[in-house]
């Protein structure tokens, strides 16, 4: 079929609209197709996690007793429970991990940190608790830190 003055044929028609679906069906490929959810590693309380913010070990989540001094006091309707760990830095001239990045999971959700008690190791490590304000009658499944790869803790 000859072009028409100022139009396409038939055959640069069927071109085009290939060609653009072939870029469109790409685009969507390597957007939901490959793009990776975050990395994940999880692992069993005493187990360190290498992620981008540091070597972290988490040894224990545990109720925190009435009156511990260096707990802040429960919220109404809440548990405190301390999660042990340490936490080393990237590299020696990081920043010790952001805390604010651990978490007490249940099946309701996420409970935040609520404040923590900690010291820095002569190897430039922090040791000590993180304090995490959890629903009472919410069951915790694992503690998490936030970040790449994303650090969970099996809880037995």
């Amino acid at each position: 079929m000859p072009a028409v003055a100022g139009g396409r044929s038939k055959r640069e028609e069927l071109l085009t609209g290939g060609a653009a679906i072939a870029v469109l069906a790409v685009a969507l490929w390597l957007f939901f197709g490959r793009l990776p959810g975050p990395a994940r590693t999880t692992v069993d309380l005493g187990r360190p996690v290498t992620t981008d913010a540091g070597r972290i070990t988490v040894f224990s989540l545990e109720p925190v007793p009435a009156g511990s001094k260096a707990a802040p006091p429960p919220e109404s309707g809440h548990t405190l429970m301390a999660i042990r760990f340490r936490a080393c830095r990237a590299n020696q001239d990081g920043e010790v991990v952001d805390l604010s990045r651990f978490g007490v999971r249940t099946r309701e959700g996420v409970a935040p940190v609520a404040g923590s008690s900690t010291r820095e190791t002569p190897d430039r490590c922090a040791v000590g608790e993180v304090f995490s304000q959890v629903p009472v009658g919410a069951v915790p499944t694992d503690v998490q830190y936030d970040a790449n790869p994303f650090g969970d803790w099996r809880l037995p």
